[in-house]
Parts: C-alpha cells; sequence; structure tokens
C-alpha cells in the first residue's frame, strides 16, 4: 500500500527505461492519461482496462507532451505491462490471479495484453486519493517536471497545476 505523505517521491521515482539519458515518458503519460480519465468520470474503479477509450486517452496525452519525439514512440502496452512493477499497479490474469510468471514470454502487443489480462488494478487508496483535484495536480505536476520536460506545454501545465 502506498504511504500518501510520499506521493510525490513515489512518482519521482518511478523504474523507467533512459535513452540517450533521456527518461522515457510512457509510464508518465499513461498515469496521466489514467487521471484524466478517472477526472472525466470514464474510470469509476479502481480496475483499469486497456481499451479504446484508454488508448486514444493515452495517445492524446502523449501527442500533447511528447509530440514527435527522435527518442521514443507512443507504446501503450510497455507501460500498461511494466506498471506491474511499482507498488500502486497490478495486472489481473484472466484467471482472476496476478499472473507475474517470469517464464512467460511476453508480446507487447494489445492483443496480447487483452487476451492475457483482464485489466490493471490501480491500489484502492491511490484510486480514491487520484479522484481529488488536488491530488492529481500534485501527481501531475510530478509527473510532467521528471518525464516530460521536453516540450514548451510541460512548463505551461506545470505553472497551471
Amino acid at each position: 500500500m502506498l504511504i500518501f505523505n510520499g506521493i510525490s517521491d513515489q512518482f519521482a521515482r518511478l523504474h523507467v527505461a533512459q535513452y540517450r539519458g533521456k527518461k522515457a515518458p510512457h509510464k508518465a503519460v499513461l498515469i496521466l492519461a489514467v487521471m484524466d480519465l478517472i477526472q472525466s468520470g470514464a474510470i469509476d474503479t479502481p480496475f483499469i482496462y486497456l481499451n479504446d477509450e484508454l488508448i486514444k486517452q493515452f495517445n492524446a496525452v502523449w501527442k500533447y507532451y511528447v509530440g514527435d519525439s527522435a527518442f521514443f514512440k507512443p507504446d501503450i502496452c510497455k507501460p500498461f505491462y511494466q506498471l506491474q512493477y511499482e507498488p500502486f499497479w497490478r495486472l489481473l490474469g484472466r484467471n482472476k490471479t496476478d499472473d507475474r510468471n517470469p517464464y512467460n514470454e511476453v508480446s507487447y502487443t494489445i492483443k496480447y495484453l487483452r487476451e492475457t489480462y483482464e485489466c490493471a488494478m490501480l491500489d484502492r487508496s491511490l484510486y480514491n486519493a487520484m479522484r481529488y483535484q488536488d491530488v492529481r495536480g500534485e501527481i501531475r505536476t510530478v509527473l510532467i517536471s521528471t518525464y516530460l520536460t521536453e516540450n514548451p506545454n510541460s512548463v505551461n501545465d506545470i505553472n497551471l497545476a
């Protein structure tokens, strides 16, 4: 479970890939997309489905903050899968068990993820906290300033959060 006194630290220390000294933005973009959908009411439980609405929001957030990157391409599959290694995101296999078998070969495709996993589940306490604008603002500020600083929109959005 998360300790909310350190919520900013939790999101500032995501396990992300780096390429040429740049932190991969994928997990941050996915979390921002999830928060946007929580804010709009499209996500109203801690269960996060890899549905068309989430994919569309991920791509919109990517376009806004990352755009056409020479280093990274928009792909929701890897962060959806890899977030399970953070303490607040758990994948629920189709048989309702946590399917973290290290011997399974992962195919980072939407088809594979949808067939293998029912959904992801946010930590319930985090989900409940994300329903509040001030918490989303705090998380948004940390994610943008830590992982998405290359785009001018980032500076504007940090000042608005």
